[in-house]
């Protein structure tokens, strides 16, 4: 799968699918005052100037802040695919989510298959979650926590991996 790091995520969605709101497109004015919010935040002794210091703080709990979303939202999708709430997707509560998709699937899965490392019959979420940050870092190539479309779009190119067996 392609885009193994976001694959928790497309599952849940799939599940239930929700409205969302077309994105808006930035105005000048916009980004203008995001540019003087953010050096307003990132500047902590507010003397006007971002020193290298101030920078790397705030790089550093803009990374914290990003791992810890990404984690928060991984967690709340394994929890909607866990039917049962016993830590582990089974392979009945991963094809409940797409019936018609796994009508003519394989008989393993390839996410279901790539994620039970241990072999189990069962994707436990350290399992789930180890996997998507791998696969998320592997395509994150200027490591910056955020997947750029440059980044995406070579992910697309990339032929995909077997599933492992």
């Amino acid at each position: 799968m392609l885009f193994g790091a976001a694959v928790l995520l497309a599952l849940a969605q799939a599940a239930a699918p929700a409205a969302k709101a077309a994105p808006q497109q930035p105005t000048k004015a916009a980004v203008e005052a995001d540019a003087r919010a953010t050096f307003q935040r990132i500047d902590a002794n507010k003397d006007g100037k971002v020193n290298k210091a101030e920078a790397d703080a705030a790089w550093a709990t803009a990374r914290s802040t990003v791992d810890t979303r990404r984690k928060q939202a991984l967690d709340a999708n394994f929890a909607k695919l866990d039917k049962n709430k016993d830590g582990s997707i089974s392979r009945l509560e991963f094809e409940s989510i797409a019936p018609n998709r796994m009508a003519n699937a394989p008989a393993a899965s390839p996410w279901f298959s790539a994620n039970d490392i241990n072999r189990n019959g069962t994707v436990e979420l350290n399992e789930a979650v180890a996997r998507a940050q791998r696969n998320f870092e592997a395509i994150d190539k200027d490591s910056n926590g955020v997947l750029s479309a440059q980044e995406l779009n070579a992910a697309r190119r990339r032929p995909a991996a077997p599933p492992r067996r």
